[in-house]
């Protein structure tokens, strides 16, 4: 378990998830933004009953794409389409540099948002804590799908 007290500045992150359910057939829309955020882009993804994969627990709807999982193995969407009986997962990070209650104080004021199809949601913030090597935040984040 990791504790905050003491710690020195350093760079933090904390991953945002929303869960809309499942999604209904033909083409939706994403993308992630806050206050004081840049929009990403939006990223188009296609739900259909023609599809014939089913991924383990949930689909990450990420910034830079789809994540999806067999297994123990992670799969990055190539071609963005789901099942509509496939659960997902609006699932993004963000870093903030300082000391612990500095990260806090930036998140809280971030209000990170998802938006699916126009429509605006609140993302639930998890754990925060001092941002690892890339590889290890990926595996972090990897984790969501379950």
């Amino acid at each position: 378990s990791f504790s905050p007290e003491g710690q020195a500045p350093r760079t933090w992150v904390a991953a945002f998830t929303y869960d809309p359910g499942l999604l209904s057939t033909g083409t939706h829309s994403y993308y992630f933004g806050g206050e004081g955020v840049e929009l990403m882009d939006a990223i188009d993804v296609n739900v259909s009953e023609e599809m014939q994969t089913l991924y383990d627990g949930f689909v990450l709807f990420r910034p830079w794409g789809l994540v999806g999982r067999i297994g123990e193995e992670r799969i990055d969407f190539e071609d963005a389409t789901i099942r509509p009986d496939q659960p997902a997962r609006l699932m993004v990070g963000w870093i903030a540099d300082g000391d612990y209650q500095d990260a806090l104080n930036f998140y809280d004021l971030l209000q990170p948002k998802a938006y699916l199809d126009g429509e605006e949601f609140s993302l639930f913030r998890h754990e925060v804590f001092p941002f690892p090597a890339e590889d290890v935040w990926g595996q972090y984040a990897f984790s969501f799908t379950w």
